[in-house]
């Protein structure tokens, strides 16, 4: 937020909320005109929650069949859910597999940048146009790049032909 003052939004991506809740305060203490976006896995619908204002999920918390696994906890914490209601938009985006898998090549290929596919759903939403479909006119956005437990023996988009080697 130092480096880009003039930052309009930034897209974080959601698992059980902590990275979400600590980013959507601290960027609302340091510009609270600043808008933060979850972005999650295809699957956990968050966005009912957050536009009902209260929890929607129903039964125990399970996990969002999805290669971001970091990120597959369906529902968010008990501690983390009021803090995300209050400083995050009620807009999230969702992205699907092989959406992220499209993100995370771009990020390696491209950027030169090595991220898990939990951080790829933010990039993805940009590069899917997700994020310009929403209702905002944020031209200077940030995009949460976190982790690099990236295990490059499991990459996503090479482990059928892992098992196809050793068959």
């Amino acid at each position: 937020m130092q480096q880009v003052p003039e930052l309009e939004a930034v897209i974080v991506p959601v698992g059980g909320g902590g990275l979400a809740a600590g980013i959507s305060l601290a960027t609302k203490l340091v510009s609270p005109k600043t808008k933060v976006y979850m972005v999650e896995p295809l699957g956990k619908e968050l966005g009912k929650s957050m536009k009902a204002g209260r929890r929607m999920w129903e039964g125990p918390p399970a996990r969002v069949n999805t290669i971001a696994d970091s990120i597959a906890r369906q529902q968010l914490g008990e501690i983390t859910w009021p803090i995300v209601l209050k400083y995050a938009e009620n807009d999230v985006l969702s992205v699907t597999d092989e959406e992220i898998i499209e993100g995370m090549k771009f990020a390696f290929q491209t950027m030169k940048v090595v991220i898990e596919s939990a951080s790829a759903t933010g990039l993805t939403a940009l590069l899917q146009h997700k994020f310009q479909h929403l209702r905002t006119s944020a031209k200077n956005v940030g995009v949460i790049l976190c982790g690099g437990n990236v295990d490059l023996d499991q990459l996503p988009w090479q482990t059928n032909l892992s098992s196809n080697k050793e068959a």
